[in-house]
């Protein structure tokens, strides 16, 4: 039974690795130049992770406007599919304009908050420390909702939405539950060989 106490404590330990939660890292401006996401800490900042080749990230848009228009918070939208190009963005802010800070990505930074899928929406503090996450299309409510009380008290909202620093999309949910059944299975199976082996003596 120690065996399978001491799997469990190191199982756990692995799965509550505590990650760095504040964004660090830099993005391609339209101007082709690198900018750095600190440059954003002042203020809360809502970051979209897109692609102009993303039909929710078209429906997005207006919920993206809706915010935009009515909150002062900072906007960030950066296409994260490699695919994109400095001309294929331009492109898409003529189709759908964004008069918010927009831009493509440079470096792995939102891959530490475990992005795969667009649109994918991140608030973060006006320290930059990650705040909530929302995938997929979102009602512009929602995410005013969650501005609103981020602004009335940020650490409580940080503390209470923030989780484990990533977010939360059906791809992580996903390996979540796998690594949990393969630990179940480890331990079932030690648990049978421990057994088998006391009957045995």
């Amino acid at each position: 039974m120690k065996k399978i106490g001491i799997i469990i404590i190191v199982f756990l330990s692995i799965s509550n690795i505590p990650v760095s939660a504040k964004i660090n890292g830099q993005y391609r401006t339209t101007d082709d130049e690198l900018a750095d996401f600190s440059d954003f800490e002042g203020e809360p900042l809502l970051l979209e992770a897109f692609s102009t080749t993303c039909s929710h990230c078209i429906d997005m848009h207006t919920e993206m406007e809706t915010i935009h228009n009515t909150s002062t918070i900072g906007i960030l939208s950066i296409s994260i599919n490699n695919e994109d190009n400095l001309q294929t963005l331009s492109d898409y802010n003529e189709t759908y304009p964004m008069p918010w800070a927009h831009g493509l990505k440079a470096d792995d930074t939102l891959d530490s908050y475990d992005v795969r899928y667009t649109p994918t929406m991140i608030l973060f503090d006006s320290n930059g420390n990650f705040a909530n996450c929302w995938v997929g299309k979102v009602d512009a409510s929602v995410i005013l909702t969650g501005i609103d009380a981020l602004n009335a008290d940020p650490a409580a909202y940080v503390a209470a939405n923030s989780g484990d620093g990533k977010c939360d999309n059906p791809q992580s949910s996903f390996q979540i539950m796998l690594y949990g059944f393969i630990a179940l299975g480890i331990i079932y199976v030690l648990f049978k060989f421990t057994n088998n082996k006391f009957v045995n003596k």
